[in-house]
């Protein structure tokens, strides 16, 4: 008899465990799909606000952004102090969408704004040779990066390798690749990036920072490629020696 209690004992043990571990299963799954089967809430981008305008106002071709205010840029604004005589500057460049202005913007009463400034640009650092990088920036330095963003200017040496291409009618200039300028003349990128190409259709953009905008303090230079160089040795498939000029 002590036998048989003690199965039947052992039988209520395991159906217990096995009752608790299957509502364990339960709530663990409820969890899960209490987490991955809603639709997370999205936080909704926020939209400029309406600007009422007098509509006998003269603006003076930059975006409106108030009332006889435009969007110009930083140092062509003497509104309290706005310009910075020493020619530098510290730009958040965390986008700031509830107001209209780009961010190398300010918005300008029309009164405050400087035609011809005289603000010289702070130089950079001149050294002697090549591969120097400008830690600090030229011109401004930057704030509010979150993925080790370079400052406007920090790696002179680097290019952009664009393409002409034509897209909905109209004459584009799409990125190709990087490059390095190791000579006044030359370029240093990877083969595979200007294969099957003609030298006429690439360009050396250097001096861009971010392309969305048109508004940094110091404009890109563009070269028309005129030659490519590739190494004698480049082979396309394995793409050993992806070296060219």
């Amino acid at each position: 008899m002590n036998r048989n209690l003690t199965i039947i004992g052992i039988y209520l043990l395991l159906l217990s465990i096995t009752k608790t571990h299957a509502q364990l299963e339960k709530s663990f799954d409820d969890m899960l799909n209490e987490i991955f089967s809603q639709s997370q809430p999205s936080t909704p981008r926020p939209q400029p606000k309406a600007t009422t305008l007098n509509p006998n106002q003269k603006i003076g071709g930059g975006k409106v952004c108030g009332v006889n205010k435009e969007c110009i840029e930083r140092f062509l604004c003497d509104a309290k102090g706005a310009v910075v005589r020493s020619g530098e500057n510290v730009i958040d460049i965390r986008g700031n969408f509830g107001e209209p202005c780009d961010y190398l913007e300010v918005c300008c009463s029309i009164g405050d704004k400087i035609t011809e400034p005289n603000i010289p640009i702070q130089p950079a650092d001149r050294h002697e040779g090549c591969g120097y990088r400008n830690p600090t920036g030229v011109g401004f330095r930057i704030t509010g990066g979150k993925e080790g963003e370079s400052e406007f200017g920090e790696f002179p040496w680097m290019v952009g390798i664009l393409r002409d291409e034509v897209i909905g009618g109209e004459l584009l200039k799409v990125y190709e690749c990087g490059g390095s300028v190791i000579a006044p003349n030359v370029v240093l990128t990877a083969a595979h990036c200007a294969q099957n190409i003609e030298p006429h259709l690439l360009v050396a953009r250097a001096g861009e920072w971010d392309a969305q905008t048109k508004e940094e303090v110091l404009q890109h230079q563009d070269a028309r490629v005129k030659e490519i160089i590739r190494h004698e040795n480049y082979n396309k498939r394995t793409l050993f020696n992806d070296i060219a000029l």
